[in-house]
């Protein structure tokens, strides 16, 4: 009897360490560096590439799964990709991988646009005050998704985060995968002054936090062409946001080139996101600008400035529920606040019962701030324009803050391990009753010998 009891003590222990093993997680552990050659052992890159000076050339392609964050306090470092990818996996939100802590990094490629970063998952951070330059190079983002009981979750990764450093992008090629963000920031100075931009995942999201500090992402130029995501979300929150268009074409199918998204906290922080559209061209099938705010009074913190530039939505010349600005909303005098001009035709439309408003159907082109052409039926224009993908026009896409989108899928993932946790309880379960029976076996003995 003592033998049973003692294995089914064993047994229990056993079965309660899995479980424990099984629901902790590892946490990231960090190393610092302050040298070129600290970071290429960290990046495990030490037979992938040479050092010159401050600067770590890859000379063969490799990957780098991030399990330690790296801390980089390094002034200057630049990354030589010589046509050659460094391919990351990351796959905890949690890790940034490169922690920039002071200093300034230039990413570039010699070789062209050949070499560069392909990455699942976060790869560099930049914290308060540091410095990030993309000569050139290719960039491509892709998603992480995590299982949680049986729930599949795309995660915000970006593969360049932004929180109070500041970002130059001279040129490139950059793509985003389905769900990837290519430039998350919370914080700091974004300026990009060219590059080609294409993919199904946004290219910047903003989100204001609830420090004083303004965040400023100002586009000079560029070619953005995405399919089912969004150009710019911004999302407004007690930090100002500051984004300026200075030029650069953008073309979205399936989705708003701009999302901006109001406030639904309770605090009023005044106008905390503010666009200024001075010399861009947008154009779409769905709506160049949606305002995103489910009732009136939460969009109070959003201020659109139009003064040079051209918002067209092709999509709209068929099915009339889309405008180059739009709003969901009761009250025209809400959309006609956060534009502020009052020389621009508006009009509503009803859908499930809820109000839009939109600025005109089509075309938009402002010089010097003046309104120089509006058209609510625009045949000037290509109506051609990604008819493949014209199924339906998704004007809601990323609405709000899309931290994820949920879908049931089998239990599976090396993050859950469900059928070990099951079979832990069903064991334990087991082992309880077997010892109560036992148990209340041997006291029925004794009052029998009694």
């Amino acid at each position: 009897m003592k033998k049973i009891l003692r294995i089914s003590l064993f047994i229990s222990s056993f079965c309660l360490f899995l479980l424990v093993l099984n629901n902790s997680k590892v946490q990231a552990t960090t190393v610092t560096v302050t040298t070129v050659k600290e970071l290429q052992e960290a990046m495990g890159a030490t037979a992938y590439s040479t050092i010159d000076g401050t600067t770590l050339k890859i000379t063969n392609n490799f990957t780098w799964t991030i399990s330690n964050d790296i801390d980089m306090n390094i002034t200057e470092i630049t990354i030589d990709f010589n046509g050659k990818e460094i391919r990351i996996e990351n796959n905890k939100q949690t890790n940034l991988g490169i922690n920039l802590l002071k200093g300034k990094v230039i990413f570039k490629d010699l070789q062209g646009e050949t070499g560069g970063v392909y990455s699942k998952g976060n790869f560099i951070y930049l914290g308060q005050g540091t410095e990030l330059i993309i000569e050139n190079g290719q960039y491509t983002a892709a998603h992480v998704q995590e299982v949680n009981n049986g729930f599949i979750t795309n995660i915000d990764n970006g593969l360049i985060r932004n929180n109070g450093g500041n970002i130059t992008v001279k040129n490139g090629k950059f793509k985003t995968l389905s769900h990837a963000i290519l430039f998350v920031i919370k914080g700091g100075k974004t300026v990009i002054d060219n590059g080609y931009f294409t993919g199904q995942g946004d290219i910047v999201k903003a989100t204001g936090g609830y420090s004083r500090e303004q965040t400023d992402i100002i586009i000079n130029d560029g070619e953005f062409d995405l399919k089912f995501t969004n150009f710019l979300n911004l999302n407004a929150g007690g930090t100002p946001i500051r984004v300026v268009l200075n030029g650069g074409k953008v073309k979205t199918s399936n989705a708003s080139c701009i999302m901006m998204n109001g406030h639904s906290g309770t605090y009023d922080y005044g106008v905390t996101l503010t666009l200024v559209v001075d010399g861009c061209e947008l154009e779409t099938t769905a709506d160049a600008i949606s305002l995103n705010g489910q009732v009136d009074g939460t969009v109070d913190c959003l201020r659109i400035e139009l003064k040079n530039g051209t918002l067209r939505s092709t999509g709209g010349e068929t099915s009339g529920a889309i405008g180059t600005i739009r709003l969901k909303s009761a009250d025209e005098r809400v959309i006609r606040k956060v534009v502020g001009r009052d020389d621009i035709e508006t009009h509503t439309w009803k859908f499930s019962n809820d109000s839009y408003w939109e600025m005109t159907n089509h075309l938009l082109i402002f010089e010097d701030g003046k309104l120089i052409l509006e058209k609510g039926n625009n045949t000037e224009n290509s109506t051609g324009n990604n008819t493949e993908d014209s199924t339906g026009n998704n004007t809601g896409n990323n609405t709000g803050n899309n931290s994820g989108n949920n879908t049931k899928l089998p239990q599976t993932g090396e993050e859950t391990h469900t059928f070990v946790t099951w079979l832990s309880a069903v064991i334990l379960l087991g082992i309880f009753w077997l010892g109560s029976m036992l148990l209340i076996d041997r006291e029925k003995k004794k009052m029998t010998k009694k």
